[in-house]
């Protein structure tokens, strides 16, 4: 027993965090080629969520086994987590929301949140760290691969790439797991099966470049300018400008004089760049064209969008009843008060048909119609808390490796910030899984650098734990 406490807390359960490291990128592009039902092929796409379960479970069971206080993240950190769960459920149950619809939704939000409890119980050392950067720039640059050869081949590559094609409904949730491909349109998707979360897993792969080769400014540079391209030929804007953004604070951080003037520039050759017209067609080209972002045109179309939430939806649950609860993580409970409303009547013919598919677009929106003013608070006091950490962690630390640790998380923390008001970004696990999995590395080495000092003596050795008597 004690031998295989030995083998559960060590190394051995990072298997499953590789495995996912690998897999979550693959896997649209491997299930489509499986022979499956829609509701066969709905449940393997729970697999990567199952597995991160499973390891929170296990990693838990031991800390228990072992006389192991539960592994908490500390400070008001869990408290408010646990806090929101609670008044996510409260919500639910005073709206008679569906158990099921609630169920996903939360699950979406919170799942990969447990890396990080599992990851305070597992204690990684510097090797696993070093592994990880191995194993996700690996993926990076196949996916780059990738997304060349699609742009080189054309449509017949995109659609050999492209995921299966399914709309399902469980539990009364409805979930489409494809992105629409426009005819002679040839945005680029990865293996991914849809171009924002290809996207996404590009400014994952940014991060981790720009930190790792900072002082290496010819590769630097290359790399961005490959990254960034690549982004703004998946066609989403909004995840090209937070790239931007990142790089922008970055460079900011290490060389603060010469980026002042790519400040100043880099917009200007933006606009310069695109003429403001509106598209005739959906074409890469018109990736380029942030001026129309700005005309009169586009804000006319953005109405029976992502602004559309802002001016029409915003506004009822500031005025409604559900100002501190929300309406639940039911999303058919709102949309039918929203019909049932005047601001209903003011909005667009077409929105409440789109509201659907676009609510969750500006996801800082979608949080407080679902889950009210006290749920986003308690879910921001969270975390931030974590962020605490992490950004304390990464001016902290005195190893070289785990300084890049701590700013590749401090980076996407800040990147998640401006993505969630354009895209749910804690939703999709391109980039939340990541997100979360750095996040937990640095929270494990911060613990670990409180109770041994700045030194981090034994951080270079594995944590082998074993049952009271008996041997490692």
């Amino acid at each position: 027993m004690g031998i295989a406490m030995s083998v559960v807390m060590s190394r051995r359960p990072l298997i499953i965090v590789y495995f996912l490291v690998v897999y979550l990128p693959l896997e649209e592009f491997l299930l489509k080629w499986w022979p499956l039902s829609d509701i066969a092929f709905l449940m393997l796409r729970q697999l990567p969520d199952a597995l991160v379960v499973a390891l929170l479970m296990w990693t838990w069971g031991c800390s228990v086994l072992l006389g192991r206080r539960v592994p908490c993240i500390g400070g008001l950190a869990d408290i408010a987590l646990l806090s929101f769960f609670t008044a996510a459920i409260l919500s639910a149950l005073i709206n008679h929301a569906n158990p099921g619809s609630v169920a996903v939704n939360i699950k979406a939000l919170l799942r990969y949140i447990a890396l990080v409890y599992s990851l305070v119980a597992l204690r990684p050392a510097p090797g696993e760290l070093r592994f990880l950067f191995r194993l996700l720039m690996f993926g990076v640059g196949l996916q780059v691969v990738v997304g060349i050869v699609q742009l080189l081949g054309g449509i017949d590559v995109r659609n050999f790439l492209a995921g299966r094609n399914t709309v399902e409904s469980l539990l009364g949730f409805q979930t489409r797991f494809t992105g629409t491909r426009y005819p002679g349109v040839n945005d680029l998707m990865g293996t991914m099966g849809n171009t924002i979360n290809f996207a996404m897993f590009l400014l994952v792969g940014l991060v981790v470049w720009i930190v790792q080769y900072r002082t290496r400014p010819i590769g630097y540079w290359f790399g961005v300018a490959i990254l960034l391209w690549l982004m703004l030929l998946t066609g989403s804007r909004s995840v090209f400008l937070v790239a931007g953004l990142v790089v922008l604070v970055h460079q900011l951080k290490h060389y603060p004089r010469p980026t002042l003037l790519l400040v100043l520039v880099g917009p200007a050759l933006l606009l310069i760049f695109s003429d403001g017209s509106v598209p005739q067609a959906q074409t890469p080209l018109n990736n380029f064209n942030f001026a129309f972002m700005f005309t009169s045109d586009y804000i006319e179309m953005a109405k029976h969008q992502r602004l559309g939430v802002v001016l029409y939806v915003l506004p009822m649950w500031l005025y409604g009843p559900h100002f501190m609860l929300g309406y639940s993580a039911d999303k058919a409970v709102f949309i039918q008060a929203f019909l049932d409303s005047r601001y209903h009547a003011m909005a667009p013919g077409s929105f409440a048909g789109s509201l659907s598919g676009v609510i969750e677009d500006v996801y800082w929106g979608a949080l407080l119609v679902y889950y009210g003013l006290l749920g986003v608070v308690l879910f921001l006091t969270f975390y931030f808390g974590v962020a605490r950490r992490v950004f304390r962690f990464a001016r902290r630390a005195d190893q070289p490796l785990l300084r890049q640790l701590g700013e590749v998380s401090g980076l996407l923390i800040l990147a998640s910030l401006p993505l969630n008001m354009l895209n749910q970004a804690f939703e999709i696990r391109q980039f939340s899984f990541y997100l979360w999995l750095f996040v937990g590395f640095s929270v494990t080495c911060y613990q670990r650098q409180l109770r041994f000092g700045p030194g981090l003596s034994r951080i270079a050795q594995p944590q082998v734990a074993t049952l009271p008597g008996s041997k490692p």
